[in-house]
């Protein structure tokens, strides 16, 4: 471990490096997981996991979803806020209530709790400020799907990606918007299951998506 990533920098700190593995997610906004993969691509050091446009992408949600669109996926709509000046200017009906309402550039469920999901245009704007204050960056709107949730894990080997076997993250107790944020994922195995997906049609849909 050598702490400071931008030891990476130091040709002898270099010289004892094998491969990196990065868990840093350094300081600033939507480039930030992706600098040390960055440095590494600059500076010719070997890395694993995602590469730095990846990183970039997938931690801003809204151009992610520009991007997931494109292909042909379908997404609910949603709207990047980023005052309360705008919000007042959004008419009624851009995004159906009830919305889901987090922080742009943010992972890990980070954001979401149970005031996130918005059922009317007051909590709506409290869940929007919320997001503006305590994370100092826009929030993203997005009209709420009820239904299971899944994950789908990936795998990259010489240019080739497969798809892990799909599961559905059961809540083990009942609530009326099931929300798989951090607090939900810090204590998974109190709060949900991981159930593998059996029905054969339906996790060859999961994992063509993912």
């Amino acid at each position: 471990d050598i702490g400071d990533p931008r030891k990476l920098a130091d040709y002898q700190v270099r010289e004892r490096i094998d491969i990196v593995f990065s868990i840093c997610e350094m300081i600033g906004f939507r480039a930030r997981e992706g600098l040390v993969p960055s440095l590494c691509e600059v500076l010719g050091i070997p890395y694993v996991l995602s590469p730095p446009d990846a990183l970039m992408i997938s931690l801003d949600k809204g151009l992610c979803n520009y991007q997931v669109r494109q292909v042909g996926v379908p997404l609910p709509d949603w709207l990047v806020v980023s005052s309360a000046d705008q919000l007042q200017r959004i008419a009624v009906g851009d995004i159906p209530l009830p919305c889901l309402v987090k922080p742009v550039a943010e992972g890990s469920g980070m954001g979401i709790d149970n005031t996130s999901v918005a059922t009317c245009s007051q909590t709506l704007e409290l869940a929007v400020d919320r997001i503006l204050s305590d994370y100092r960056q826009p929030a993203l709107v997005q009209a709420y799907l009820e239904g299971p949730e899944y994950t789908v894990g990936l795998v990259e080997h010489d240019g080739e990606v497969a798809a892990l076997r799909p599961l559905e993250i059961q809540p083990r107790k009942n609530v009326e918007h099931f929300l798989y944020d951090f607090s939900t994922k810090e204590h998974a195995d109190e709060l949900v299951a991981f159930v593998p997906v059996t029905e054969e049609h339906l996790a060859r849909q999961l994992e063509s998506i993912g």
